[in-house]
């Protein structure tokens, strides 16, 4: 029951999508090594398969992915801190507008979002946002790629330290606290700089 709750603070939007994606996230760590949980038996003990609590985690981690909206669909309606930095991939996943599948790369700290929609006949333009990543973001191109605004890092991230070096750099120099050799004295033949 919990999981039908979460799925609707998700698809809901506002201030509980954080807490409530967290909570579909939990109960997916504690699946078992099938991706089920035991049903209630005789006395409380578990047996076999629960298919309503299987349906219902089905129903939950989608609307992590996806959230059918009045006014379209909401993909990433929360991005959880733990996915920073990390592709994500959706295929063919059926909402009531159509099959829509998306991906999204790191720029950066820019996500970058591609996408497909192939709406189901008569279904008019649908409105797709991305709440999760960008809240200022929306289309109704039915395919198409944006490059989304900045998302600071989570305070809980492990800080990233990006350096370029280039490909061909000598392995000798790429040891932290090694000294640079001194250069020789006098050019080798071959003329100079100057």
């Amino acid at each position: 029951e919990h999981l039908q709750v979460a799925a609707a603070r998700l698809a809901a939007g506002g201030p509980e999508g954080p807490a409530a994606c967290d909570d579909v996230l939990a109960t997916v760590a504690r699946a078992s090594a099938t991706g089920t949980w035991p049903g209630p038996g005789p006395g409380g003990r578990p047996v076999g398969h629960d298919l309503a609590a299987d349906a219902a985690l089905v129903a939950a981690v989608r609307s992590v992915l996806v959230a059918e909206r009045a006014d379209g669909l909401a993909l990433l309606p929360v991005h959880p801190d733990r996915w920073y930095g990390g592709a994500v991939e959706v295929h063919d996943a059926p909402t009531g507008f159509g099959r829509l599948s998306y991906a999204v790369r790191w720029h950066g700290t820019r996500p970058a979002l591609l996408w497909d929609l192939d709406p189901h006949p008569g279904v008019g333009a649908v409105r797709l946002t991305a709440p999760g990543l960008d809240a200022s973001w929306s289309s109704t191109e039915a395919r198409g790629d944006a490059l989304l605004g900045e998302v600071a890092p989570p305070a809980v991230a492990e800080p990233l330290l990006l350096v370029a070096e280039h490909p061909d750099i000598d392995p000798v120099m790429r040891r932290p606290g090694s000294a640079p050799e001194t250069p020789p004295s006098e050019l080798p033949d071959g003329g100079s700089f100057s």
